[in-house]
């Protein structure tokens, strides 16, 4: 892992050495992991300066993130590669990323590299880039006072670079946190820190030798581009899109000692994951996990494919050594200031603070080892190829769609103040149309939205902290574009799974998943995607008679309780509902109204009283978004603690 921030004079003069001085102090006492090695570098002129921060590896340590000569430094954080072949050589991947972006600037070629991960090509005479991968799953951010720029792949780095080059202090972000308690995950550009913002998605960030700072942006999202070209020949790009899921699965398998294993559920994601390894010849040498009960349905078929396969199969993987290393955190901190807290309470308010505010409570960060000799294969971002929400099909214009955000919240708990509700409620319809055209069909604008403020936000703040060594072998940036361009219809078919399992290996095709079938038209041929050229709404629709009356629905729902519905049953479910009566006596103490806590100026917490008496009977969302409102009070309240610094990383 490798956190890293930039920062650059605005005046065209050199940053202050009393202020290089600061920098150091200040932004390890954020960095979310132990630090092996460091680096500080800056430009001939002295107007830009960078630091990098990086974690031991278990083992051996691994090879440094950077490399520098005469002409500069070159960095990455996360995992990246040249999309179409990988890389060749066996020499750093730093040093090859070097040689790369002599040939592929970031700042006009930014689409040659694939992986999740974040860039900096820093020149030491003329202009530096730092960019993210093209969904922006790979976070970064920036913070910007008349004097400096700051940019970070980290917002508590940035904020306290920030304070340090101006003399101030950082303060939390009321608005940014409380989109947790609005709709249980972050949306948008603020972040838990003011005058701290996420970069926009696909932006490469340029800075010139004197300080001045660009953005270059398409004014399409990535994944909204060569739609026309694909299109017309959808199974030559099939053929590409698994090419470069396979490089994929080449760049992470090829580091030296690395164990793989694959999370191997009931589902299609990890399905597809399974065909490629198949068809490859690499499913032997790797260990395919399921978390839960024996009988838990994920289990059941993935035990199946076990046996059908000759795979190595084990359940419930590393509990062991998981709950070893979340005792150690708990009594390195009940040896100072948390003597008297529950295991469960201090993870959400170490998650507080690793995800700087923006990443819901209900899924804790503590727990997670140190960075270790096991490589993950993960089925995420398998959601960004189909249609994430199948009722939006109906919709035959934008202005059926600009009623989706209120769809994104049926009956869900009322705890945020009015006044504060219509401010997000405005900002989500502006969310919603950013960047579309007018011939996006209403479905476009949906999952665009989706792609770009749920899945990114949801799993980014995640992978800013993650250490449990993840390769995504389904993020393919041509599969994304292919998606959009065979249309709505398609993408719900989940087409491209089907014929990417097909041809991988056919055999895993009628093997049953848990949460259902193959939609009815997967194997058909592909229907001609709606033509739409209706202009997005001027602004964000006002409540009609009919949502008066689906408000006072809702209220009765809540009265009564949602209608009982068969549901799969998922590990992480059994999980929470195993710790529900210790996490709501949690809640109960930290949503004790405190008068000082500035989230209780967007928080009603007697609106929050009500829905811990009744947390049983809500819907896993309306619990999600009272997790969420938690976030916003420990992190707005100044309740998060850090990661123990004395916890090493063996």
């Amino acid at each position: 892992m490798l956190t890293f921030a930039v920062v650059a004079s605005q005046t065209g003069r050199p940053l202050d050495p009393t202020v290089l001085d600061r920098f150091e102090d200040r932004a390890r006492a954020e960095v979310p992991f132990p630090v092996d090695r460091r680096i500080s570098w800056m430009n001939d002129s002295g107007t830009v300066w960078f630091g990098g921060w990086q974690a031991p590896g278990r083992g051996a340590p691994e090879e440094p993130r950077w490399c520098v000569d005469l002409d500069g430094l070159t960095a990455f954080a996360g995992r990246v590669w040249p999309r179409r072949d990988g890389w060749t050589g066996t020499g750093p991947v730093a040093e090859q990323l070097r040689q790369h972006l002599q040939r592929y600037p970031l700042v006009g070629s930014a689409d040659e590299l694939a992986g999740v991960y974040v860039v900096a090509s820093m020149a030491s005479q003329g202009s530096c880039a730092i960019a993210a991968d093209p969904m922006g799953a790979g976070l970064l951010y920036r913070a910007r006072s008349p004097g400096v720029v700051v940019v970070s792949t980290r917002a508590a780095v940035a904020a306290q670079l920030l304070a340090a080059a101006t003399g101030t202090t950082p303060r939390h972000d009321v608005l940014g946190a409380g989109w947790l308690a609005y709709v249980g995950t972050a949306m948008g550009a603020r972040t838990g820190f003011e005058d701290v913002a996420l970069v926009p998605d696909g932006a490469v960030v340029e800075i010139g030798p004197r300080g001045t700072i660009d953005f270059h942006r398409s004014t399409r999202p990535a994944w909204r581009q060569q739609a026309d070209e694909l299109a017309a020949d959808p199974a030559t790009a099939v053929e590409e899109v698994r090419a470069e899921m396979v490089t994929a699965i080449r760049m992470a398998l090829r580091e030296p000692g690395m164990h793989a294993s694959l999370g191997l559920t009931g589902g299609k994601d990890s399905r597809l994951v399974l065909a490629l390894l198949l068809a490859e010849g690499l499913a032997s040498n790797i260990e395919y996990q399921t978390l839960g009960a024996d009988d838990l349905p994920d289990v059941v078929v993935a035990r199946q494919l076990a046996s059908t396969f000759g795979l190595h199969h084990v359940t419930s993987p590393g509990i062991a050594e998981r709950w070893a290393w979340r005792q150690r955190v708990d009594e390195a901190l009940r040896d100072s200031t948390a003597a008297s807290w529950p295991s469960r309470e201090i993870g959400f308010r170490i998650t507080a603070w690793m995800a700087s505010g923006m990443s819901n409570a209900g899924e804790p960060q503590l727990g997670r080892l140190p960075h270790g000799a096991t490589l993950l294969l993960s089925g995420l971002f398998g959601e960004s190829l189909r249609t994430n929400y199948a009722a939006t099909l109906r919709f035959r214009s934008k202005e059926q769609a600009s009623r989706f955000p209120d769809d994104l919240r049926p009956g869900s708990v009322d705890i945020v103040d009015p006044e504060a509700k219509a401010r997000y409620r405005a900002e989500l319809h502006e969310l919603l149309f950013e960047g579309a055209s007018a011939d996006d069909s209403p479905q476009d604008v949906v999952d665009t939205f989706y792609l770009r403020q749920r899945l990114r936000h949801w799993l980014g703040p995640t992978l800013e902290v993650d250490t449990q060594n993840r390769a995504f072998p389904l993020y393919s940036i041509t599969a994304m574009r292919l998606a959009f361009a065979i249309g709505a219809e398609n993408r719900h078919a989940e087409w491209i799974h089907y014929q990417l399992t097909r041809t991988a290996c056919k055999q895993l095709v009628h093997v049953p998943f848990t949460s259902g079938d193959w939609p009815s038209r997967a194997g058909a041929d592909l229907v001609t995607p709606a033509r739409y050229a209706d202009p997005a709404p001027p602004g964000p629709p006002q409540p009609r008679p009919s949502d008066r009356v689906h408000q006072r629905l809702a209220s009765l729902r809540r009265q009564v309780g949602p209608n009982p519905r068969p549901k799969i049953r998922i590990a992480l479910q059994e999980y929470r509902a195993k710790e529900r009566s210790t996490d709501v006596e949690i809640m109960r103490k930290l949503f004790r109204h405190d008068p000082s806590n500035p989230a209780f100026e967007l928080i009603d917490a007697t609106a929050v009283s009500w829905a811990l008496n009744h947390f049983d009977k809500r819907s896993e969302g309306e619990r999600t978004q009272v997790f969420g409102a938690l976030t916003a009070v420990i992190w707005l309240g100044g309740h998060e603690v850090p990661l123990p610094r004395e916890l090493s990383a063996t």
